[in-house]
């Protein structure tokens, strides 16, 4: 069964969770109640973009494990890569909220 990504907590709070990846940039949020028009709240949602804040160590060779450490990277493994080299991903890997 398909999980809906918003819940209604109370007659004042709907959560919801983006469950596909957005660019980085500013987003209206809108509400649709059941026979009314639409509700929009223009530039409520600011989409941030990944960001690295450091990697440890910063030397090593081949085989060597690097940990990098960051803001935004989400909750899906994505791609890294050292200069133009792919590098493993490894599991279990771990995303701060």
């Amino acid at each position: 069964m398909k999980q809906n990504p918003c819940q209604r907590v109370g007659p004042r709070k709907i959560r919801g969770r983006l469950t596909k990846p957005l660019a980085p940039e500013t987003y209206d949020v809108t509400i649709q109640p059941k026979g009314v028009s639409p509700i929009v709240l223009e530039d409520a949602f600011t989409m941030k973009s990944p960001e690295i804040d450091s990697a440890d160590p910063t030397t090593g060779s081949a085989g060597d494990r690097i940990t990098i450490r960051g803001y935004y990277f989400g909750t899906k493994k994505g791609k890294v890569t050292l200069g133009e080299k792919n590098c493993r991903v490894f599991r279990p890997f771990k995303f701060d909220p």
